[in-house]
């Protein structure tokens, strides 16, 4: 388990727990009103740990392609293959599953990693080399 998914759970839970201690407090319509809130609370975080892995597999997606735009407008004449961050998957979770690499085939052994923030700000932000390669670097993206 991530230590971010545990910082959230110990937030939730203490949500969850400090309006469950306050309807302890009161009494009758106030105690159902409070246990109510909690259960509702509990229904809300609930489907938000749900859906948010498909959140950001719809986000990655759009990503890609706003991506796939950009890669074609600056590189025409070349090709390439991108990668998500495969975030369901143990052994991945602590890396941004926002990020996208790219491998192009004209430079073969060099990773470059593209952050996309909206459609339009695009940025490469940051880049790999495989050990033992000497790579030209011709794709990287100098601010």
């Amino acid at each position: 388990m991530h230590p971010i998914f545990i910082i959230e759970l110990l937030i939730t839970s203490g949500g969850l727990l400090t309006i469950v201690m306050i309807a302890v407090i009161f009494k009758g319509k106030w105690r159902k009103r409070f246990l109510g809130v909690a259960a509702m609370y509990l229904v809300i975080v609930s489907l938000f740990f749900l859906a948010r892995p498909y959140w950001i597999d719809f986000q990655q997606d759009r990503k890609v392609k706003y991506l796939e735009i950009y890669l074609k407008a600056k590189y025409s004449e070349e090709t390439w293959t991108m990668e998500k961050v495969p975030h369901r998957e143990e052994g991945f979770a602590h890396l941004n599953p926002y990020v996208i690499s790219v491998y192009f085939n004209t430079e073969p052994g060099v990773i470059y990693e593209y952050y996309i923030k909206n459609g339009n700000e695009i940025s490469q932000s940051g880049y790999g080399v495989e050990e033992g390669s000497i790579p030209e670097m011709i794709h990287l993206e100098r601010e």
